[in-house]
């Protein structure tokens, strides 16, 4: 029956397989580009050679616990020491093996919490009422400064 296959379901399935190899072509096209890139090149590169280092980083950042922020501070600076040697930390960990293990909004929180501390730590040093900046000056001009 020829009513059947030139139907609207002969329609759909041709706009499907137009879709596809839409798709199939951006994907070649992008592969084709990063195959060319050296940062992309840099990127796998790292990804393969830091790997188990930063899966083993993402199981310790998922397991961590600490009562002080000192403890926090000390093992961030752990974190962010071996998470300097690579080139782009946020590409690298976008890799397919990280994705779903790479533990960011943790890592994130303990980053925000370490900057904060450092922040009231400096506002309460400049509240400080032995500190220098509260000392008797000879006149008003060095007051006033």
């Amino acid at each position: 029956d020829a009513a059947g296959r030139d139907g609207p379901g002969c329609e759909a399935e041709s706009v499907q397989e137009a879709g596809k190899k839409l798709i199939m072509g951006a994907a070649a096209v992008k592969d084709e580009l990063e195959s060319r890139s050296s940062y992309v090149r840099q990127i796998n590169a790292e990804r393969d050679k830091f790997g188990p280092m930063i899966l083993d980083l993402a199981r310790q950042i998922s397991g961590f616990r600490a009562h002080r922020i000192e403890h926090i501070q000390a093992f961030l600076a752990e974190v962010e020491r071996r998470l300097a040697r690579l080139t782009d930390e946020r590409m690298v960990l976008k890799g397919e093996k990280f994705a779903e293990v790479w533990p960011e909004r943790r890592l994130d929180a303990m980053r925000e919490a370490a900057a904060l501390d450092r922040e009231l730590t400096a506002l309460l040093q400049s509240m400080d009422p032995e500190g220098p900046q509260w000392e008797a000056k000879n006149n008003v001009k060095d007051e006033l400064a």
